[in-house]
């Protein structure tokens, strides 16, 4: 859902557009997003299904009042973001 949050490190982000790519013959995907960061800062961000996708390891997402981390919560992250 656009305005899930999210953090790295100490800083913290919201979620303001996103979509998913397949790759290869469609049996992983990856996410992207669009983030803007607490420290004025606008990123695209890229997250894979698989776990190999080092990029992911230091990222967190806000659901149910607690930060998970999206390495080992990729699929929940991704449910959270198409709701709505």
């Amino acid at each position: 859902m656009v305005g899930t949050l999210i953090r790295y490190e100490d800083v913290y982000g919201i979620v303001f557009d996103y979509w998913v790519e397949l790759i290869g013959d469609g049996s992983s995907d990856v996410l992207c997003l669009k983030v803007y960061w607490s420290d004025q800062d606008y990123t695209e961000e890229t997250f894979g299904s698989t776990d190999h996708w080092s990029e992911s390891y230091g990222y967190y997402f806000y659901h149910n009042d607690r930060w998970l981390p999206i390495s080992k919560n990729y699929y929940e992250f991704r449910q959270i973001l198409e709701e709505k």
